[in-house]
């Protein structure tokens, strides 16, 4: 009890406890919280053109119509990649991240598919141009590197089978409607 009436412990242990609240209540931030927070407030600020011009590419899925679209992701992408690779994996936290990757591949997806199914696996990029492919294969490779291929399987899952005219083509394969679709494509591509 004496120790509390001397005014150098008093001072010294309510210095460590208001240091310790002040720790608290707003925390050191390492690299990767800086770099996170930077790549948050960029991708709100594109994601109102994004889904804009998303709107335009639904209404009008042809080359010009979700080119737009396309110049988006790719900007979302670019801010991505400012992120440290060592860092990326926190961003599964983002719900906005996941939100513009699935997006990009189901909109790459269901573009390249068209309104019927192709008429082979030949035609399986659709209109889609090589880098717009390759974009769908960063995207690819972004979802299952933040949120692990099981990620993945569960997107394919729950696509494939709401492309126009899909089910049709399980009575000539199990398999053909995976092969006629722009996610079979190997993504071999160098990044």
């Amino acid at each position: 009890m004496s120790l509390l009436q001397n005014n150098f412990i008093r001072v010294t242990v309510g210095l460590i406890l208001g240091l310790g609240l002040i720790l608290y209540f707003n925390p050191p931030k390492t690299v990767c919280t800086e770099q996170i927070e930077v790549y948050t407030d960029a991708v709100k600020g594109l994601a109102k053109s994004a889904n804009k011009a998303l709107g335009v590419c639904k209404e009008h899925p042809e080359p010009g119509g979700c080119l737009g679209f396309f110049d988006a992701l790719e900007k979302l992408e670019v801010r991505f990649n400012e992120v440290s690779r060592q860092c990326q994996g926190e961003l599964g936290s983002e719900p906005l991240t996941k939100n513009w990757i699935s997006m990009g591949m189901e909109l790459f997806t269901v573009v390249a598919w068209g309104s019927h199914p192709p008429s082979s696996y030949l035609y399986r990029n659709g209109w889609l141009e090589v880098t717009q492919v390759v974009e769908f294969c960063r995207l690819r490779r972004h979802l299952e590197s933040i949120y692990g291929k099981e990620a993945w399987t569960n997107f394919v899952n729950g696509i494939l089978p709401d492309l126009p005219g899909a089910s049709d083509l399980s009575s000539i394969g199990q398999n053909e409607a995976w092969n006629r679709s722009l996610l079979s494509d190997p993504c071999q591509y160098p990044f």
